[in-house]
């Protein structure tokens, strides 16, 4: 029987995968931790050289990303805006 709620997140840009996380997809909001969580921890690693902060500075970039998801005004615009917060993530991680 098919699912007609599943998600085929193969191929699809992080703009429909933005909107489809807005709408409750957790497969969708999956898929973009996995296509941009290398990317943030390669920037992140600019600043911080412990490999398990920078593990748990993802997990923060994407924590604050979800809840605050519905902020963004472009899904087409994810990256940029995460690599934003994991900016921002890392400056509160330095000042702390």
């Amino acid at each position: 029987m098919e699912n007609r709620n599943k998600l085929d997140v193969h191929g699809v840009g992080d703009e429909l995968l933005v909107r489809a996380a807005l709408d409750g997809s957790s497969e969708a909001f999956s898929k973009l931790y996995v296509r941009h969580a290398a990317a943030v921890r390669r920037a992140l690693s600019d600043n911080v050289h412990d490999a398990e902060r920078q593990r748990d500075l993802v997990q923060e970039t994407f924590t604050r990303a979800l809840a605050k998801l519905g902020t963004l005004h472009d899904p087409g615009q994810f990256r940029p805006w995460i690599f934003q917060i994991a900016r921002n993530v890392a400056i509160d991680d330095l000042r702390a």
